[in-house]
């Protein structure tokens, strides 16, 4: 049996599984042959529903939880109402899918391709974040990112999150690749913020990149753990951290939902790049801990500042894989700021007691 899962063969549900892949055969019987739909890999994309979808009306109306609230998957919606049976209205499809969400009422998509590797790269633009790339691991001490290729010179920024699932979790041993090996340029330690000495980290690391090729990152930890890490090229970074924020906590239950939070930061400089990394580490069989809604820069609340229109940059939520009882799970998100007071948090869900940490630091830029 599946862990989670009714048994009866007329109904199967599962309420807070903890299986990480389930297998559902369908068997139509007593109606005569019927066809079965040939199984696809991965999730497909939203625009590739029926035109009977409306995807182009549904994205449109979506256009918020997908452009500014990092927004994943949404659920192909159609209703058998009206003179047009089994068509969408344009405006009826779930926008944001939390990490768990059934989609039960509809087909989930993925409003844009997904990536190429096990992990996202961090968004990138012409402005700011010039180049990125990710890694993850689901078990090693050897965690290696996918292919940059950053002018020589650009500074480099590394963050790095690990939870305790097989072994207690301390700073990475080393960072290596694409800087000087030693002296000048090469990898740093910026802050870190543990969660409770050794049940998981979170760290930011920053280098000057010695080669203008296609290198790799490698992150060598101390002990045996999934972790995942996000590389920022950032070529404006006029060599100052202006400013840091930490945090970490429990939830033992409480409010319907817990904010993981990075701290709070006040910056003067007139302008600063917010990079910001959240971890949340499981402490029980099931079930795991995950995000809902998105990250956010306001205060302990929902919504974003100018009218959800300023959100960070979502830069990819990595599920981390568990253990026993313990599992992790990180994101990681970045935004152009000026001079004020900062947050950076996200909601997670109220079931089961997790710990957790956050960490931004603010990059002053040139103009």
């Amino acid at each position: 049996m599946l862990h989670g899962a009714y048994s009866w063969p007329n109904d199967p549900e599962v309420f807070g599984g903890d299986a990480p892949v389930y297998r559902i055969i369908f068997g139509p019987g007593g109606t005569g042959p019927a066809p079965i739909t040939p199984a696809q890999p991965g999730i497909l994309t939203c625009s590739d529903l029926p035109a009977n979808y409306h995807y182009s009306d549904n994205r449109t109306n979506c256009g918020i939880p997908v452009n500014n609230q990092g927004a994943v998957f949404g659920a192909g919606v159609v209703q058998n109402q009206g003179p047009q049976q089994w068509q969408s209205n344009g405006h009826d499809w779930p926008c944001n899918l939390d990490e768990r969400g059934a989609g039960d009422n509809g087909v989930v998509c993925r409003w844009n391709p997904p990536p190429a590797g096990n992990c996202s790269p961090p968004v990138t633009d012409d402005k700011y974040v010039t180049n990125s790339a990710c890694g993850r691991v689901d078990s090693g001490t050897s965690l290696v990112s996918g292919s940059i290729t950053p002018n020589s010179g650009d500074p480099l920024f590394v963050e790095v999150a690990i939870p305790k699932v097989l072994k207690k979790v301390s700073l990475p041993a080393s960072v290596s690749g694409c800087v000087p090996a030693q002296g000048v340029g090469a990898w740093s330690l910026v802050a870190s913020q543990a969660v409770h000495t050794n049940e998981g980290i979170v760290a930011w690391y920053k280098g000057t990149a010695n080669t203008s090729l296609a290198c790799n990152i490698t992150v060598t930890m101390a002990n045996k753990n999934p972790a995942e890490l996000k590389v920022y090229d950032v070529p404006k970074f006029n060599g100052t951290v202006e400013a840091m924020s930490s945090d970490s906590g429990d939830f033992n239950g409480g409010p319907p939902f817990p904010s993981v939070t990075a701290g709070i930061a006040t910056t003067a400089y007139s302008n600063d790049l917010q990079l910001g990394a959240l971890l949340m580490v499981d402490q029980q069989p099931t079930p795991i801990t995950y995000w809902t809604n998105w990250l956010t820069n306001g205060k302990n609340q929902l919504s974003c500042l100018d009218n959800n229109t300023n959100c960070p940059k979502d830069d990819g939520t990595d599920y981390l894989p568990g253990n026993g009882p313990f599992s992790g799970n990180s994101d990681v998100g970045h935004k152009a700021v000026a001079p004020g007071t900062h947050y950076f948090h996200r909601d997670a869900f109220n079931i089961g007691q997790f710990s957790w940490g956050g960490l931004a630091i603010y990059l002053e830029l040139n103009p």
